[in-house]
């Protein structure tokens, strides 16, 4: 059963320079009370993809494919079906909740307002359940808390305001946008641990838009990974960790600090060579062959096809899994 399923969702945008392909042909599902990943470096589309389904991409934005959520329509939904699933069936936290929460007004307001909306609750019904989410949501003294405004709150307690605020509602599916870049490492865990009980708890899923593989293995079940607009790779994420199929999953996995230098005092970071290719079109290739250490001349003139390499993984490589000498596999412990 999909609880939300995305076929071949294209995005652009126009430029001086012609059309900008920020996501090129992504296809994804989500069932109920699973938690997916969408991975990858900054700019790859991961958060233009995720904001085309609820009308957030902005008035520039050309968008084709399907969004089906629960077997209705998002994209190209009118605003008026948009709203009524924003907030309440799909619920979002963004990466920033300094620039997401209202400064003028109290934490327990903004949260209340969700509720009054949406559930018709009065103020004083209002007022009790934001306390209840608050205190849900681990915030101490909640009762205290509902008069706070955002700047006396630190940085990991604005972010549990947000998710207090998305999950109000009860949604059934939840979308984190790098929720928790601008947090220290430990407020991060907490962030995520919170995150799991409330998928346990209530069975909605989430969709996690991060380009931290730590947090990846943290938290997901299964991982789709971008690169330039595309999906290159998706599996589980133990199969991910342990066996990469696509070049550049593998080398992303390279890239991750280990403590002690993963058994080797004196073994350097690795890197990607190269840049991202602009995304002015589609290529007719693989977008990842110019920065590739096994690429092939086929890789360089043919797009390869999304095709499964292995039980439960599938990556649009021509070359799944090729060794390269790099210590990619065994991150996930």
């Amino acid at each position: 059963m999909k609880l939300l399923d995305v076929r071949d969702l294209t995005v652009s945008f126009p430029t001086k320079k012609g059309p900008v392909l920020a996501v090129d042909g992504l296809t994804y599902h989500v069932e109920p009370g699973e938690i997916i990943s969408l991975v990858g470096e900054s700019g790859c589309g991961k958060s233009v993809g995720i904001l085309s389904l609820l009308g957030l991409q902005g008035p520039s934005a050309r968008l084709s494919g399907s969004a089906l959520f629960d077997g209705r329509e998002l994209l190209h939904a009118s605003e008026k079906h948009l709203s009524t699933i924003r907030g309440k069936q799909v619920a979002c936290v963004f990466q920033d909740p300094m620039s997401s929460l209202n400064p003028v007004l109290t934490v327990g307001k903004q949260v209340a307002e969700v509720l009054r909306r949406h559930r018709g609750l009065s103020a004083a019904q209002a007022k009790k359940q934001v306390i209840n989410l608050l205190e849900r949501v681990g915030i101490p003294a909640p009762a205290q808390r509902y008069a706070n405004y955002p700047h006396e709150m630190s940085g990991g307690m604005r972010q549990r305001v947000m998710i207090a605020m998305a999950v109000a509602c009860e949604p059934r599916l939840l979308i984190a946008d790098e929720p928790t870049t601008a947090l220290d490492v430990t407020i991060q865990a907490g962030i995520l641990e919170l995150l799991k009980e409330l998928r346990d708890e209530t069975g909605m899923a989430v969709l996690l838009v991060t380009h931290d593989l730590g947090v990846v293995a943290d938290i997901a079940d299964r991982v789709i990974v971008m690169y330039a607009g595309r999906k290159v790779e998706e599996a589980e994420v133990r199969a991910l960790f342990a066996d990469p199929r696509h070049q550049y999953t593998r080398r992303l996995l390279d890239a991750i600090p280990r403590r002690g230098g993963g058994g080797d005092p004196g073994r350097r970071l690795s890197g990607i060579p190269g840049t991202v290719p602009t995304l002015h079109e589609s290529p007719a290739a693989c977008s990842f062959a110019g920065r590739c250490v096994v690429a092939s001349e086929q890789c360089h003139t043919a797009k390869p096809p999304f095709t499964e390499s292995a039980p439960g993984q599938a990556a649009a490589c021509w070359h799944p899994g090729a060794q390269t000498g790099h210590a990619a596999t065994g991150a996930l412990k």
